[in-house]
């Protein structure tokens, strides 16, 4: 009996371990996305529980409702209801699976029409009513329709809301609907064709009468459920940052470097030491420079979609101060002057703040195009801007003797000055090479100007040495159409006067922001994080180790009736779908690893547990109770939020249309061709 008992311990063991291992097994893949500096961060948070899937048969569909073309589902209660948008007449049929009753929506129509077009149609019931979208068509560049209503026994359908949105006669908008009980509602994201057309951009909600209410404060959502009388409303609300570290400026005495980073997701500036070490937050804003005794940091930070300000902060991150309104903020090398540009002129002012002047643009260049990213000469006597027609312009520091020379640069203006302030180097387009930008050097007076490398190229991030032998610069394998930076660009070298180009990196990644060590041995740059190289290619040196926020979203739980708001919830992620039920709000996020699904009690907003989904589910959720269905392709999933498991339900014929659950009852519609049919599930009783 002994040995029975400790055979039967063994034997569970063994199974408990077979079982852990299938577990890990279950689940999105852990593969990072590789090959570029900007990589997304994983957001901190405990790992997905990794939901054993259920070693259940699965479960033979019953055939509901044999159909024509079916091109949406839904079913509330006891009714279920299908959308042909080919049928003339009444394209909603109902059927009340209860007495078995199966007619269209609209009963005797007063007239026909056409059919209408929708890909992917919408369709939402709440009890005896419908919603629908229904889309017309438009021109090239428009679509135009409606959202419409209707109840059993109606005769006429309603129109709730019209729209007019970019996109063509071959593309259809996506409506976002969910409806339960009582309570309709639905959204869309589409950019209306110009300001003044008609577009259902806030979220609505609609009535057993069919009166539709706009749910205020709403205008960041983008997905919609429905449930007990309350609405779920979800938006991404932080893309998350990346390791795209960038804008290098080393301290006047090389034991230092403030870049931008950008690991929160938005513009933030960071000093790390040279070793690597000490790395610290001053604040937020981008592009940094040093003043001439190291001690402060200029630097410019946004405000609004197209301002910004130029900000003056201690290295130490205290005593800031705001300068005024600029960009592309630099510091003398020998004075305590900063210039900017703002953004039609270039200013210099006092760091202190006093002495603004103008020194060009504005009406001193009628004829200018923006003036751009301003960089002094060695001696602080000078500087160099983008001028007229994009040419090189350089001006005195007290605006005189301002001087346009030079071929045309690219919007990604890249110029630098010889250490000893007579010469230029700059990044000059050739429309006679195509899209190529090659290196060109001007004497400060404008006469000299010659190319150092080959019509055709990618190149420009110049960086001249202390000692004025070198000249760092970035070569790409072409140059973007769009706003003139380049494309693939990786860390160079070649002598000052062009001869021995060579590449100091073999990375894949892309380069940025190279820029020299005070005392000329040292060239850091970007690769997402910062590393240090010398000029020979040797000893490259990792500096930075950056962990990135990952994206975050949430949902807000609010009554239907008045959208008064109750509470919000929060999870890590890109969330692609929400559905809610009397006691269960589901979201599904997309995070770097894959995707999970977040469940909080829909009364108290506490979370219940994060549960890792398949590859590839698609963004559908429906709940009902703590039960949970997905699909990922045409395998249709149960995860039970109250025994934490997962199980394969069916394998549908063809693509699930409107996948969803009613109690027991998880019912989706399938269609091959112009034949489809409404099929169901029925979840065995506790």
């Amino acid at each position: 009996m002994t040995r029975f008992l400790v055979a039967t311990f063994l034997a569970l063991v063994v199974l408990a371990g077979v079982g852990v291992g299938v577990a890990r097994l279950v689940g999105a893949s852990d593969s990072k996305p590789t090959g570029s500096n900007q990589v997304r961060g994983e957001p901190t948070r405990s790992k997905a529980l990794l939901t054993p899937i259920v070693r259940a048969p699965m479960l033979r569909p019953r055939i509901l409702v044999r159909a024509g073309y079916v091109g949406a589902f839904a079913q509330d209660g006891p009714r279920i209801a299908w959308l042909d948008p080919y049928a003339r007449c009444s394209p909603v049929r109902v059927r009340n699976l209860r007495t078995g009753e199966d007619r269209p929506l609209l009963r005797t129509p007063r007239g026909c029409e056409e059919g209408f077009v929708c890909g992917p149609c919408s369709l939402a019931l709440a009890g005896k009513r419908a919603l629908w979208e229904e889309s017309s068509g438009g021109s090239n560049s428009e679509t135009d329709g409606e959202v419409v209503t209707a109840a059993l026994d109606d005769r006429v359908k309603r129109d709730v809301c019209d729209f007019a949105v970019s996109g063509g006669s071959s593309y259809f908008p996506k409506v976002w609907m969910a409806g339960d009980g009582q309570t309709l509602a639905f959204l869309m994201k589409d950019d209306p064709i110009d300001p003044g057309a008609p577009a259902c951009l806030t979220v609505r909600s609609v009535d057993p009468r069919g009166r539709v209410s706009r749910i205020r404060g709403t205008a960041s959502s983008t997905l919609v459920a429905v449930g007990d009388a309350r609405l779920a409303l979800a938006a991404q609300t932080s893309d998350g940052g990346c390791v795209c570290n960038s804008h290098l400026a080393w301290s006047p005495d090389g034991t230092r470097i403030a870049f931008t980073n950008w690991r929160s997701g938005r513009d933030e500036i960071y000093v790390v030491n040279a070793d690597g070490t000490g790395e610290r937050r001053l604040g937020s804003g981008d592009s940094p420079d040093w003043s001439p005794d190291g001690t402060k940091i200029v630097f410019e930070r946004q405000r609004g979609a197209n301002a910004s300000e130029v900000v003056v902060v201690n290295a130490n991150a205290t005593g800031e101060r705001v300068l005024g309104s600029g960009f592309d903020a630099r510091w003398s090398p020998k004075r305590s002057e900063i210039a900017f540009d703002d953004p039609y002129k270039i200013h210099v002012v006092n760091a202190d703040g006093s002495g603004d002047r103008t020194l060009a643009g504005g009406d001193r260049e009628p004829n200018n195009r923006v003036p751009l990213r301003p960089v002094w000469s060695p001696d602080g006597s000078w500087l160099a801007f983008a001028g007229r027609a994009w040419h090189i312009s350089v001006v005195n520091r007290d605006g005189s003797r301002l001087r346009t020379f030079g071929r045309p640069t690219p919007a990604a203006l890249s110029v630098t000055w010889s250490p000893d302030g007579t010469h230029l180097a700059y990044a000059a387009n050739n429309p006679d090479a195509g899209a190529g930008v090659n290196v060109h050097v001007v004497n400060a007076d404008g006469s000299g100007d010659h190319a150092l490398t080959e019509p055709g190229r990618a190149d420009g991030g110049l960086a001249w040495s202390p000692d004025g032998r070198h000249i760092a610069f970035l070569r790409g394998s072409s140059v973007s159409s769009a706003d003139g930076s380049l494309i693939d660009p990786r860390l160079w070298i070649m002598n000052a006067d062009g001869t021995g180009q060579k590449q100091l990196t073999s990375s894949r990644a892309d380069e940025d922001s190279p820029v020299w060590s005070p005392d000329g041995k040292w060239i850091a740059f970007s690769r997402g994080e910062i590393y240090a190289i010398r000029a020979d290619g040797s000893a490259e040196t990792q500096l930075t180790t950056t962990r990135a926020v990952g994206p975050r979203s949430s949902a807000e739980l609010r009554v239907a009736r008045r959208g008064r708001l109750v509470a919000t919830v929060a999870a890590p992620g890109r969330v692609t779908a929400v559905a809610l039920s009397h006691s269960t709000l589901a979201l599904l996020v997309d995070v770097p690893s894959g995707q999970r699904i977040e469940l909080f009690d829909a009364r108290t907003t506490v979370a219940r547990g994060t549960f890792s989904a398949p590859r590839y589910t698609a963004p559908e959720l429906s709940v009902a109770g703590m039960n949970v269905v997905f699909r990922a392709g045409k395998t249709i999933y149960l995860l039970n939020g109250r025994r934490r498991s997962e199980r394969i339900l069916a394998s549908a014929g063809s693509t699930p249309i409107g996948l969803s659950i009613e109690g027991r009852r998880v019912a989706w519609a399938e269609s091959v061709g112009y034949r489809g049919r409404i099929r169901a599930i029925f979840l065995p009783r506790r």
